[in-house]
């Protein structure tokens, strides 16, 4: 699929637009908008194509035929121009469509609703069967409005949605027509919704938590237990299984992301994905991975915190499943899933014969059992645990056909939202059942030991440790040789990981959502501010690398037909990589594409940095320009004396740029002829050009 602009409309606020214009902003100039048809909404008219691709322009991206086409483009501009402004504008168009066309009805998502006051068309265009198809989505929401015009165009016109009446085959079918977006942003500036314009009135709402849910129930409370209505807030929390086409990385609340939770999760998704390709980056391999069991962090504290919540479901769910005890619901769970491990030939005993009263019971019949038992109750523990976790969090499982139903539907998935029980379920018929538990204090194993030979990705994830266990890993530095942890890396390699590893994580879970919910098949990739912690080297690097290890996935193309990856970025070593018609260019919100003239592609990052566009006031630092300055400005005014001479000389004598150092040794001459100086300056000279010789 590709981005092909989007045009913003009379109606889009200021405090939205914020310096962008009502204009046309393309992602591709190969495409223009023609004004005079916007009254008249007529499909085949709103959109012209300049020039016809070639087949090698359409397929520079795509590594692997057999897999997902693969475009990239590119937004560039200074601080300031507008490209933070034009994305923000693309996340309220979908958070719209979204608010339009799904419903969620599960407690641990957040509420989405309507950005206001925006009017605005996203152009877009995917490929099937080498046929081009395109669409348009018309987004039109009043401020405060409860009603919104928000409609897609394809080839054969208006794409008809019933909403609320709509059947989920006929969600799945009209939603076939839209893409996923991906986007990752680790800057601390952006995306705060303290900051970013909401333009709904305010209702506050109270903030209670229970059992580690959040309740949100209008009314008046301290500043500090409130929170505002946002549609921020229904993209960032939000847990639907990849229904709503939009996640950001990393997950915010109030602007703020957690470090360290970003670290557990990065190291949780590097993972399978190092096992599946050892040389993640090319000065590094990974080689070993450290396995740690506790029980207080692998289970305890995870069932006292779900027992709170399901307190809280108690009082906000209608069915009367939710009256009953949880730990008895916990341990009917265990018991199904004891029993469908046990019918594979294995015998598994349970945690204990005698009835268990409570959790504080629970947990000291564990701390009694022997360390490999408590690893196998642990592992069958968490995935009652994780069964209940589905239910809270995922559209089509409840406990509406009882518990045994519900573990045999969940043990017949294979998808994101059922890996972490697969992974148990390996552990305990591979390791544990086997004898093979771990025995010390981060327990060593080697990357080569997991099984990789003809696995599809699915299958090697499914090998990874489960979550009852703390997990490390350490890989070689191909220069020294030396075993690193993750921790001992460079920030720039850290960022480097996270954001691909992000990238990568959700290519793979979209691709392994059941057939029976809604599927996105074209994905939109944006990387915001993607040079952040890169040395020049990794920002060269990076697009490479990225479609390389993109195409390393081996995704299904049955699955994800597409991809479109768009850079916002200020490195020019990035813009090499990328067609200059692929390049929206942003100066003060307005679009200059047309003033640049070199072809960026394969280009000599001189090349590209010497158009004005990049830099107005030439290649010198702004500090050192200033000095130069008052040098020729004191020789201007002819007001050397041997003072301000040898000044002027040592400020000379700095200068690297040889060109600008002769002319400024000629114009000092002129006006304070030092012979000897002149004769030092020649001297230099030649020695210089016979070391080049």
């Amino acid at each position: 699929m590709k981005l092909i602009g989007i045009r913003i409309n009379n109606g889009t606020s200021d405090s939205v637009r914020k310096n962008l214009k009502q204009e046309w902003y393309p992602f591709l100039n190969d495409y223009y908008f023609e004004e005079k048809e916007i009254a008249g909404i007529s499909n085949e008219l709103l959109l012209k194509e300049i020039k016809n691709r070639t087949v090698s322009e359409c397929e520079l991206y795509t590594i692997d035929k057999q897999g997902p086409d693969i475009s990239v483009h590119a937004i560039v501009g200074k601080n300031g121009s507008g490209k933070s402004t034009i994305l923000e504008i693309l996340f309220r168009i979908i958070n719209n469509f979204s608010k339009k066309n799904l419903k969620r009805n599960k407690t641990d998502s957040a509420e989405l609703i309507f950005a206001d006051e925006i009017s605005a068309f996203l152009f877009y265009c995917v490929t099937e069967k080498n046929i081009d198809k395109f669409y348009y989505l018309s987004c039109d929401v009043k401020k405060n409005s409860n009603s919104s015009k928000i409609e897609l165009y394809g080839e054969y016109g208006k794409i008809e949605c019933t909403h609320t009446r709509m059947l989920k085959s006929e969600l799945k079918l009209y939603l076939e027509n839209f893409f996923y977006s991906i986007i990752v942003n680790y800057s601390h500036y952006s995306l705060n919704i303290l900051e970013v314009a909401n333009l709904r009135e305010n209702k506050t709402r109270q903030m209670k938590t229970e059992g580690g849910l959040h309740l949100y129930l209008y009314g008046n409370k301290p500043a500090e237990e409130q929170v505002y209505q946002h549609w921020l807030n229904g993209i960032f929390h939000k847990n639907d299984g990849y229904l709503t086409p939009i996640v950001i990385n990393p997950m915010r609340t109030k602007g703020n992301f957690d470090v360290n939770k970003e670290r557990n999760l990065s190291l949780q998704r590097l993972f399978g994905l190092l096992v599946l390709r050892p040389q993640f980056l090319d000065e590094y391999e990974a080689q070993k991975i450290y396995v740690d069991f506790n029980l207080k962090t692998a289970i305890e504290d995870k069932i006292y915190d779900q027992s709170g919540r399901w307190e809280t479901y108690q009082k906000t769910e209608e069915s009367d499943f939710y009256n009953q005890n949880y730990l008895s619901v916990l341990l009917d769970i265990y018991d199904c899933w004891c029993k469908k491990i046990s019918s594979k030939q294995h015998n598994i005993k349970k945690i204990t014969d005698d009835t268990i009263n409570n959790i504080d019971h629970l947990i000291s019949c564990l701390q009694n059992m022997t360390l490999e038992n408590v690893q196998l109750q642990t592992s069958l523990l968490y995935m009652a645990y994780k069964t209940i976790a589905i239910v809270f969090k995922y559209e089509g499982y409840s406990f509406d056909n009882g518990v045994e139903k519900l573990v045999n539907k969940i043990s017949r998935k294979n998808t994101h939202v059922t890996l972490k029980i697969r992974q148990c379920i390996h552990h305990i018929e591979s390791r544990l059942l086997k004898g093979n538990y771990i025995s010390a204090n981060w327990h060593e194993i080697k990357i080569t030991d997991f099984d990789t030979n003809e696995k599809n990705v699915d299958e090697v994830f499914e090998q990874l440790y489960p979550p009852i266990y703390k997990t490390d890993i350490r890989l070689k530095n191909n220069k020294t040789n030396e075993l690193v942890y993750f921790k001992d890396m460079s920030s720039g390699e850290r960022q480097m990981l996270c954001s691909i590893s992000s990238v990568l994580y959700h290519l793979i879970n979209l691709q392994s959502v059941d057939e029976d919910s809604v599927k996105y098949k074209h994905i939109n990739v944006i990387l915001d501010e993607v040079e952040m912690y890169y040395h020049p080297e990794y920002q060269r690097q990076f697009i490479n690398k990225l479609l390389t290890l993109i195409n390393g996935l081996k995704l299904d193309r049955e699955k994800i037909k597409s991809i479109n990856i768009c850079v916002v970025t200020h490195s020019p070593l990035l813009l090499s990589d990328i067609v200059k018609n692929n390049i929206l260019f942003l100066r003060e919100g307005e679009v200059v594409n047309k003033e640049v003239k070199t072809e960026t592609f394969g280009a000599n990052i001189h090349d590209i940095l010497k158009q004005s566009f990049f830099l107005e006031n030439g290649f010198i630092g702004e500090f050192a320009r200033t000095k130069i300055g008052v040098v020729i400005d004191t020789i201007n005014k002819k007001k050397i004396n041997k003072v301000n001479y040898e000044e002027c000389k040592a400020i000379i004598d700095l200068i690297g740029e040889p060109l600008i150092k002769q002319k400024l040794m000629l114009m000092i001459g002129e006006v304070y002829d030092n012979k000897q100086d002149r004769i030092e300056m020649l001297k230099k000279e030649l020695a210089e050009l016979k070391q080049k010789k």
